[in-house]
């Protein structure tokens, strides 16, 4: 093509390309022109421009876009080594190494657990609005259909704060004792707790228990300050 891999030898230049990759949505770590392959710590551009200009920063934590890491082939081992594609980060040269991105399969604010993303809204509702409130995020309330499921979503949720009871999917407004999930999926796994469900007809909500992932039936018409919303990934 005629071309050599991108220098960035000034603030305004290398601020124009990452607008220019925001504009254009690129989420992904790209290669540009430096390396350090002559002689560790100093580095230059194949340009052979002076490598005055300089933005590295080694970073550490993902934001939730994307993640890169370096795999080697020796150890079979993953070692992250940049986030976050408004970044400067230097990479090895070496063949030893292989970079991959992994692009986050939740939106923002969403966690991926087995196999779906799930969404912690913080917001007092009833259950109707908060069935509303989901989907406004092109989700639903959270139907929990397994143990495994059940066990991991309140691993998640008994990490945050204080103790809550949280809106999930599932209601038995339509025949009192015959319980359902929003999604459809069948009502097969069960985790209620001791002497739940209790309503008698003027419970028909389910909610969960952020500390002991227990199951209780509850008052529709009331408002819980949690509810866990659910959808599938990208």
């Amino acid at each position: 093509m005629g071309g050599t891999l991108a220098s960035i030898t000034s603030a305004k230049e290398s601020s124009a390309i990452m607008s220019w990759l925001g504009v254009n949505d690129v989420k992904l770590h790209l290669w540009i022109g430096g390396s350090d392959v002559s002689m560790e710590g100093t580095w230059e551009w194949v340009t052979g421009e002076s490598f005055e200009f300089e933005e590295m920063r080694q970073i550490s934590e993902p934001n939730g876009e994307c993640t890169a890491v370096a795999y080697r082939k020796e150890s079979r081992k993953c070692q992250l080594i940049a986030v976050d594609p408004k970044e400067a980060t230097s990479f090895p040269a070496s063949s030893e190494w292989k970079l991959f991105v992994v692009k986050s399969i939740c939106p923002l604010g969403w966690e991926f657990i087995g196999s779906a993303c799930y969404y912690h809204a913080a917001v007092e509702m009833n259950w109707e609005g908060a069935r509303q409130h989901c989907q406004s995020k092109s989700g639903t309330l959270a139907a929990i259909t397994s143990v495994e499921e059940n066990a991991a979503i309140l691993s998640w949720l008994a990490a945050k704060s204080a103790p809550f009871f949280a809106w999930i999917g599932g209601n038995d407004m339509i025949v009192d004792g015959t319980w359902k999930w929003e999604t459809g999926e069948a009502f097969v796994f069960q985790g209620w707790s001791n002497g739940e469900p209790n309503g008698n007809g003027s419970e028909n909500c389910l909610t969960v228990l952020s500390v002991t992932g227990g199951w209780t039936d509850y008052d529709c018409s009331l408002t819980l300050s949690d509810s866990v919303c659910e959808k599938d990934p990208y």
